[in-house]
This record gives C-alpha cells, sequence and structure tokens, in this order.
C-alpha cells in the first residue's frame, strides 16, 4: 500500500524522465518520491523510501542531519533531470553533524547527486561501500566535508570549497575512487588518508584527474601507521597547484603535523602523470613509490625529497625548483631539467619538451607498470595531456640484458638503493666488496625475474667509512660499481 501511495502522487513526467535517465526495466518499477510535493522533509522520504527508489528534492534550504541505512536509494536535486548546475547550487543541505550520515547497511548502489551541503560540522560521513557522490558542491564547514569511515566508493565531478579541515578524509579500511573533483583553499589538507594496519584482500585507493590548490597544508596527505598494510595506492593525472606545504606528503607514525620528514611507507604507491606546481615540497616520499612521468616546477624548498628505499623516480621533469632533489631514487638517465612551457592553467604549450616524453610502461619491482592512456607517440609529462584521442597502453617488455644502473645515495652514510636489470629468471646475487676483493656480504636477488628492479641494501650502513664495490652476478657474468661510504 505505501508505495502504490507514493507512485499515485509522483508525477508521470517525473517517473518517466528517471526510467529514461537510469534506464533499465529494474528501475522502472522503484518509485520516485518527492520533496517535498509528497513528503514535507526529506528524512521523512527516506524513511518512507524502499530499496531503488529515488528521493527527489526541489530547489531549497533542507534541515541536515539525515541518514541513509539499510537499503541502497539515491538521494538527488533536480539536476539529475536538467542537468542543470543551478539546480545543484540552490538545493542546499546544512545543519546537523554530520549533515549526512550513510550507514554500513546502506546498499551498494547508494547515489548522492546534485547537492550543495553547507556549513555543519562533518559535511557527509561514508561507512557504506560501493555508494557514490556524483555532481555534488562542499562549502565550507567547521571540519571534515567527507569523511570515508572503513567506507569507499566513488567521489566524482564534486567541487570542495573553504573546508575547515580535510576535503575528503580516510580512515581505516577505507578504500575510495575520488576522480574528476576540484578541491580548493581547504584549511587543512584536500585529500588525507591514514594507513591504519590492514591485513585482507588488497583495497585499491585510486586519486586522479582532480584539482587541488589552495590548502593550507598539503594537497594529498598519506599518513603511515606501524603494521602491515594490504594497499595499492595510485595517484594519477591530478593538478596540485600553490598548496601551501608539500603537494603529495607522506607522515610517519600517525603524525598529520606536517614536518616534510616522509614515512617509511610499506604500501604501494604509484604516482604517474601528476603536475606539481608553487607548494613548498613538490613530494615527500616513501619506502615503495613509483613517481613516473610527473612535473615538478616552482617548489621554494625541494621538488623531491624521500623517495627511498624500493622506490624509482624516473621520466619525471624538474623546472624553477629551490633544489630538485634530495635523498630519492633518481632515474638521472631519464630525468628532463628544462622548461616545460605550461600556460597559465598548466597545460602543456606547442613545442613543450615534455610532449611525448614520457614512458608507457616501466618494469618495477618485478613486475611491469603501465601508464594511463596517452596520445601520440608516448605519454607527455604531467597531468593534461595534450591533443589527438587517447589510445590505450600496450605495455612495454621487460629491459632485456644484465646491468648496474645506478646506486643512490652515493657517497652515503645511511645504505644505498641499486638500480639493476636482470637478464633472466635465472639465479643471480648482489654482492659488496672491499677494494681488496674480499666479499662482505651478499643479497640472494631470486624470485626478482627479469627486467629492471630497485634493491635497497641497509646493510651498508653498518660499514666504517671507504670506497667499496658492488658486484652484480647472474649466469657467469658480472656488472660493478663503486660505492662510498661516508
Amino acid at each position: 500500500m505505501r508505495r502504490g501511495w507514493i507512485c499515485r502522487w509522483a508525477s508521470c513526467g517525473v517517473s518517466a524522465a528517471l526510467f529514461v535517465c537510469f534506464g533499465g526495466s529494474g528501475t522502472a518499477r522503484a518509485a520516485v518520491i518527492q520533496v517535498p510535493a509528497q513528503f514535507p522533509g526529506i528524512q521523512a522520504a527516506i524513511n518512507a523510501a524502499a530499496n531503488g527508489d529515488t528521493v527527489l528534492v526541489a530547489r531549497g534550504t533542507w534541515t541536515g542531519g539525515l541518514t541513509i541505512g539499510g537499503k541502497a536509494i539515491t538521494l538527488a536535486s533536480r539536476f539529475i533531470l536538467t542537468g542543470d548546475p543551478n539546480d545543484v547550487e540552490l538545493t542546499l543541505i546544512e545543519g546537523g553533524s554530520p549533515l549526512l550520515d550513510i550507514q554500513s547497511s546502506a546498499g551498494a548502489a547508494t547515489t548522492v547527486r546534485g547537492l550543495t551541503f553547507r556549513n555543519g560540522d562533518y559535511q557527509v560521513n561514508v561507512h557504506a561501500r560501493r555508494m557514490s557522490l556524483l555532481d555534488n558542491h562542499f562549502l565550507n564547514g567547521s571540519a571534515d566535508q567527507v569523511s570515508f569511515e572503513g567506507g569507499g566508493g566513488l567521489v566524482r565531478n564534486c567541487t570542495f570549497e573553504n573546508a575547515s579541515d580535510d576535503a575528503i578524509d580516510c580512515d581505516d579500511d577505507s578504500d575510495p575512487t575520488i576522480e574528476h573533483n576540484t578541491i580548493k583553499d581547504c584549511g587543512d589538507d584536500g585529500i588525507e588518508v591514514r594507513l591504519h594496519s590492514y591485513v585482507g584482500p588488497t583495497l585499491d585507493i585510486v586519486i586522479r584527474d582532480n584539482l587541488i590548490t589552495g590548502c593550507g597544508e598539503d594537497g594529498i596527505q598519506l599518513i603511515d601507521y606501524a603494521g602491515a598494510s594490504d594497499r595499492v595506492i595510485r595517484i594519477e593525472r591530478n593538478v596540485l597547484a600553490g598548496n601551501a606545504m608539500a603537494a603529495l606528503g607522506t607522515m610517519a607514525d600517525g603524525n598529520t603535523t606536517e614536518n616534510y620528514g616522509g614515512a617509511p611507507m610499506v604500501e604501494e604507491v604509484r604516482v604517474i602523470g601528476n603536475t606539481f606546481s608553487g607548494s613548498t615540497h613538490g613530494l615527500t616520499g616513501g619506502d615503495h613509490m613509483l613517481v613516473l612521468n610527473n612535473i615538478f616546477v616552482g617548489a621554494t624548498t625541494v621538488g623531491v625529497k624521500r623517495v627511498a628505499g624500493s622506490s624509482l623516480v624516473t621520466y619525471n621533469d624538474f623546472w624553477g625548483n629551490a633544489a630538485h632533489h634530495t635523498g630519492s631514487n633518481l632515474d638521472l638517465g631519464t630525468t628532463l631539467f628544462q622548461d616545460p612551457k605550461l600556460d597559465a592553467n598548466l597545460h602543456l604549450q606547442s613545442g613543450s619538451p615534455c610532449i611525448d616524453a614520457g614512458a608507457a610502461s616501466v618494469v618495477w619491482n618485478g613486475g611491469t607498470v603501465s601508464a594511463p592512456a596517452f596520445s601520440g607517440t608516448a605519454p607527455d609529462l604531467g597531468a593534461r595531456e595534450t591533443g589527438g584521442t587517447p589510445v590505450p597502453v600496450e605495455p612495454l617488455s621487460a629491459v632485456e640484458g644484465l646491468a648496474l644502473a645506478g646506486v643512490w645515495p652515493n657517497p652515503s652514510r645511511t645504505g644505498f638503493a641499486i638500480t639493476l636489470s636482470l637478464a633472466d629468471a635465472s639465479p643471480a646475487r648482489i654482492e659488496l666488496l672491499d677494494l681488496a676483493g674480499r666479499r662482505l656480504f651478499a643479497r640472494d636477488l631470486a624470485g626478482l625475474g627479469p627486467g629492471r628492479h630497485v634493491v635497497g641494501l641497509d646493510e651498508a650502513r653498518a660499514l666504517p667509512a671507504g670506497v667499496y664495490l658492488l658486484r652484480l652476478w647472474q649466469a657467469g657474468q658480472t656488472r660493478s660499481r663503486r660505492a662510498v661510504v661516508r
């Protein structure tokens, strides 16, 4: 009886339009519940809705303190019918803490679309998995604007402005995809991810195609905690410009107050095809980070710092930084130090040396990592690909041949990161010898397989100052380089 009453009051025009928007026979049976035509407030409409229903909110200012749980519904303004951005800006929810709570019992298809969340404390808290926040505007507020608390899902095409704390905060075992958003003028970080200890199916955290600017601390901050963490973090095609501290900062020991120290993170972090502009630090890194196809410009302290351990910094351009890099495993042979010729919007201009200067894929730590789709003969460096139609990436084959490509830092007091290539999957080892030819220690490289790898030798920090020889052995062949401990 309840659903029949709702359907009798829903206009035929609205029902038909929503059927066209969402399509499929499954949604044809879902009700459209209109606020205020059928219910005077949003929470009453949510309570009346059943799984698959849409709560459609008219323009106006509505009271927050809302909860969605126990079902999958769509909560939206008339933007889903009209595509008119005025429907987003003029359909406001404010008041309450949080303004909207999406409970863990909310269904996987739960969608919040085309609304403005204004003022209040926490604005939207997400405990559910696989939900969606689409085309929303988050304005002001005295805490985080979106907070994932062991939740996940998609945040797309939203605008975040003037958060007192973070625009998007991720805690516990959260795994959001955050893409195509504008984040500006946050009091603290644009996106903050706390990497609490987690063991289980790998969590894939994706941050891509966002503009993050004017934040009071970091554009993106990754906070490390002790313990294992089964996560892969992909940071791709973002423009991080004019943030006060680090454009991308990593922090140790649960600390969120930026100290530019970096962190010994065990999580795999892929930083591919981003533009870093105008912060004090472009990137402070971890121990398992691939930094590929990026542009670092205008850092007032340093472009890249402490990308160490088994990390690799390759195919990037550095320009106009007070210092370009320090304490990082940087491949000089693939690195540019040229004016990228960016326009005012940080797009590459004609004649930029960064056009087609990137790598489609690299072999790193035993696996092949591919760049996002690109146009032209190779990816451009930076976030904004120039011209053409994007083409899918064809992974390159592993680097052939045995090579000891580089040792960083050299000299060092804290151990070495060694860039090497193996010819095949046969047994291999890296050795450290003194100048008399005595082997001081050896590391078995079994299991790495053919291709390029970065191997850390922390054992070297225990050696007395002096000159040593690093020797790579495989199948009776050797490659050698000198290394200095100071």
